[in-house]
This record gives C-alpha cells, sequence and structure tokens, in this order.
C-alpha cells in the first residue's frame, strides 16, 4: 500500500477534471479525494496497490477531455486508510 500527493497544473479547472477523477479512482478502487486549489490546479491524494497508483498517475499525466495538463507534481506520503475516495 502506498499514498501520494499529486498537484495537477494546466487547464485542469471547468473542464470535469475532478468528476472525472472520481470516476477514474473508483474504477481503479483507489481511496483518497481530489480538490480544486485556489492558484487554479488540482490537488490529489490517493492510496491504494503501488502498481495501481502508478498507473492511475499515467491517467492524471494524459487528463480528461477538454484539459490540457502541464505538469504532475508527485510526493509520497504516509497511508491513512481512507474508507473511500471523495470529491472535496
Amino acid at each position: 500500500m502506498t499514498a501520494r500527493i499529486l498537484k495537477i497544473q494546466g487547464h485542469v479547472q471547468g473542464v470535469g477534471f475532478r468528476y472525472w477523477t472520481y470516476r477514474t479512482a473508483r474504477l481503479m478502487k483507489l481511496k483518497g479525494m481530489v480538490a480544486n486549489e485556489r492558484d487554479g490546479s488540482v490537488m490529489v491524494f490517493v492510496e491504494g496497490p503501488d502498481p495501481v497508483v502508478a498507473d492511475f498517475i499515467r491517467e492524471m499525466e494524459k487528463g480528461c477531455p477538454g484539459s490540457l495538463v502541464r505538469s504532475v507534481e508527485v510526493r509520497t506520503v504516509p497511508v491513512r486508510n481512507l474508507p473511500d475516495f471523495e470529491i472535496g
């Protein structure tokens, strides 16, 4: 089990990015949360099995239709054992 915080920058607000992230995480059976940040970025906390989290990060780098991801900063953080994935 691993946990990561992602800061996704680019054209990622106002295009359904949070809802797409939520659906992607739920399909991959990951836990965590996604939220818009004041600076126009999107923050994601995600936890789950290492290989699945790595696949999730690759999906975040591609982005949803209508988005334009310029960068994804990834930090390893402690696992919180959250019960589900939520939109913040």
